[in-house]
C-alpha cells in the first residue's frame, strides 16, 4: 500500500481512505472513486482525447470532484466527465 503525503493529510491510494490530522485529532475520510492516484483517463467532452492523470480529489460540500494533470494543466472534473478509454466518437 503507497501512502502519500499532502501535508497534514495522508493518503492510501489503493484504497482512497484519508486521514485528516486537525489540531490533534483525527477524522477519516472514505473517498468512494472508481479512479486511483495516477491512473490514466481521458476527458469525454475532449475533442482531442488527450490521455490525462488522476493527481488528486477535491472534497466539497457540493460533491468530489477528480483533479485531473497533462501538460497543458490541471483541471478538476466530476466522475461523468471522466472515462478510462479514449472516446472515439467525440473526435469527430
Amino acid at each position: 500500500m503507497a501512502e502519500v503525503s499532502l501535508g497534514d493529510t495522508r493518503c492510501w491510494s489503493n484504497h482512497l481512505r484519508c486521514i485528516v490530522n486537525r489540531h490533534n485529532h483525527e477524522d477519516v475520510m472514505l473517498i468512494d472513486s472508481k479512479y486511483d492516484f495516477g491512473s490514466i483517463v481521458y476527458m469525454v467532452a475532449d475533442r482531442e482525447q488527450l490521455p490525462r492523470v488522476v493527481t488528486g480529489f477535491l472534497v466539497q460540500p457540493i460533491g468530489t470532484r477528480v483533479e485531473v494533470s497533462s501538460p497543458a494543466g490541471t483541471v478538476y472534473c466530476y466522475e461523468f466527465e471522466l472515462s478510462s478509454e479514449k472516446n472515439v466518437l467525440s473526435q469527430y
